[in-house]
This record gives structure tokens, C-alpha cells and sequence, in this order.
């Protein structure tokens, strides 16, 4: 029998290489299931994530349901897994599980911490979602040098891409304002006129100036309140 602590003799041999001290203090969390989903071990590195977790208890119980469920997948018998790798999060931290079989017939998971990874992606894909955004506005904004397209244009794209619902509020005509009103579908833009003194709504005043950036202001229209995503400065 190989004595480690933590590891059963039934987890002595895992794919056919000894899984004892070494596997034990192996740098990647480490767990092993059976295939009806009684926990076999955790290794050292796995212990911290899963203090709970203890050998012979069932791995349904686990805080990781995402793994359960990817463990569940691969030894359905019925459902052949391919094996591939399944992710998801364990407390703040993301991560990575690789499924390989043991001669016994249990399942080995190996943890990978992508969460750094993750996070590249997440603001990769995030910064191009920017950039798409401001190539959009750029390409429809300069399409057109009618004022009134223009003011349609930038509520749509606000209510789209930055905001539930936005209004674009042009320097008014005597005491008109003109408005541009897209809601949330981000579908129709609706214009108006509202007459209104700029001092009574909060920020409207140092949006129509143009900067700093104003903050979220409410603006009375017929039909109700339209929350103003953005109001800018049309010239």
C-alpha cells in the first residue's frame, strides 16, 4: 500500500503512474472521482479550494456544480463525453478542468487557474466591442450632415450600445428645444420638441456646453420620463 496522506490504496495507481507523495503535492489542484460520483481524494492543492470536499463523500455536493455537471457528462455511459475540458468558477478564481481515466475506472480531474487568462479575454473582447462601437458611430455620423439625422443616429447607437434608453438634446430655438428619443428595443427613434428651462433638469446645462460629461438626468417628455443616456451637444 502506498502511504500518503489523503490517498487510498483504491488511488494508489491513477492511469498507471503512482500517485503518491509526488501526486499529492502536485502544483495543480487535483481530485479524483469514482464514476459514481464518490469523492477518492484531493490532493494538496486542491484542499484550500474545496475545504469542505473529504474522501468518500459525494462529489454532487461539491460548490464547483459545474464540475459535478462535467463529471456527471463524462461517465454517462449513455452520453459519451469527449473528454474536452469543462470551466468555471471556484470562489473568486476561474478555472480549467481536464478529465483523464484511471485504471480503476475512476476520473482524475486536473485544475488549471485560467483566471488571468480569462481576464485578457474578457477585456480583449471588450476593447473590440469599443472599437467596433466607435468605427459604427463614426462611419453612420459621417454619413450624413443633417443635424437632425445626426441627433437620430446618436440615440440610437446610445440606446444600443451604452445605455437602456437616450435622449440627444440640441441648443434650443427660443425656448424649443429639439430632441431625439430612442428607448430601450433601440429600434425607432422618436423626435419632439420640448420646452423647457435647462436649469430645472440637473447636467442638462453643462451638457449642452459640452463638457465635463454630464451625469444621468432625467427629462420630462410627453408620455412621460425618458432617462437621457447622453445628451450632447449638436452644432
Amino acid at each position: 500500500m502506498v502511504k500518503s496522506s489523503g490517498v487510498s490504496a483504491a488511488t494508489a495507481s491513477v492511469a498507471g503512474v503512482d500517485v503518491g507523495a509526488a501526486w499529492q503535492s502536485a502544483p495543480h489542484p487535483v481530485l479524483v472521482i469514482s464514476p459514481s460520483g464518490v469523492v477518492r481524494a484531493v490532493n494538496d492543492a486542491a484542499a484550500p479550494l474545496f475545504p469542505a470536499m473529504r474522501a468518500g463523500a459525494p462529489f454532487d455536493d461539491a460548490p464547483a456544480r459545474w464540475l459535478a455537471d462535467a463529471h456527471q457528462r463524462f461517465t454517462d455511459p449513455l452520453r459519451p463525453d469527449d473528454g474536452g475540458p469543462a470551466r468555471g468558477p471556484v470562489g473568486d478564481r476561474s478555472f480549467e478542468a481536464r478529465p483523464s481515466r484511471a485504471e480503476n475506472g475512476d476520473v482524475v480531474w486536473w485544475l488549471v487557474d485560467d483566471t488571468a487568462r480569462r481576464s485578457a479575454e474578457d477585456a480583449l473582447r471588450a476593447e473590440r466591442e469599443r472599437t467596433g462601437f466607435l468605427a459604427q458611430a463614426s462611419t453612420e455620423l459621417l454619413a450624413s450632415l443633417n443635424v437632425g439625422r445626426c441627433m437620430d443616429v446618436t440615440a440610437r447607437l446610445a440606446a444600443q450600445h451604452l445605455a437602456d434608453a437616450a435622449v440627444v438634446v440640441t441648443p434650443p430655438s427660443g425656448r424649443r428645444w429639439a430632441v431625439s428619443f430612442c428607448g430601450p428595443d433601440g429600434g425607432g427613434v422618436v423626435r419632439d420638441k420640448a420646452v423647457a428651462d435647462p436649469a430645472s433638469v440637473p447636467g442638462l446645462a453643462e451638457a449642452l456646453q459640452g463638457f465635463p460629461p454630464p451625469r444621468t438626468v432625467a427629462l420630462d417628455r410627453p408620455g412621460g420620463r425618458a432617462g437621457l443616456g447622453q445628451a450632447v451637444r449638436a452644432r
